[in-house]
């Protein structure tokens, strides 16, 4: 878990006057749907707050914000490329090819954060945003 994810989300969304919606689903998770009318930026994390990936989807990006990031032979800048890409992690936590998708959802936590369709423009803002604050690995 992220301990200053809430603040930052507020901060970002003060400073650009708009309402976002946050989602933290704690591990073990299941992937869902991206919302009707949302984008999404989203923030993979392990319970001691060591931050994996953020990415972005965009409104009609469902697929990809749901299930890409779990599945081995996806686009590289997926989480699962990332890390079957580090030898060294995968072998600290036991991870295969065959288990990655289990390993994600029982050891990740997710936090998503659903921008409206009408500030759509700002995804790629609040991505960068998070990247230059959490530092992902």
């Amino acid at each position: 878990m992220i301990e200053n994810i809430l603040e930052l989300i507020q901060a970002f969304a003060n400073n650009h006057h708009i309402i976002v919606r946050h989602d933290f689903q704690r591990a073990p998770h299941m992937p869902h749907a991206l919302p009707r009318g949302c984008g999404a930026v989203y923030v993979f994390s392990l319970a001691n707050g060591v931050v994996l990936k953020i990415g972005r989807a965009g409104l009609k990006s469902t697929t990809w914000f749901q299930s890409h990031h779990y599945q081995p032979n996806r686009a590289n800048s997926t989480l699962v490329g990332k890390i079957l890409a580090d030898q060294d992690f995968r072998e600290e936590h036991g991870i295969t090819v065959s288990n990655i998708d289990h390993w994600l959802k029982s050891n990740c936590d997710r936090d998503n954060v659903y921008v409206p369709a009408e500030f759509k423009h700002l995804l790629p803002a609040l991505e960068g945003w998070l990247i230059g604050r959490l530092r992902p690995r």
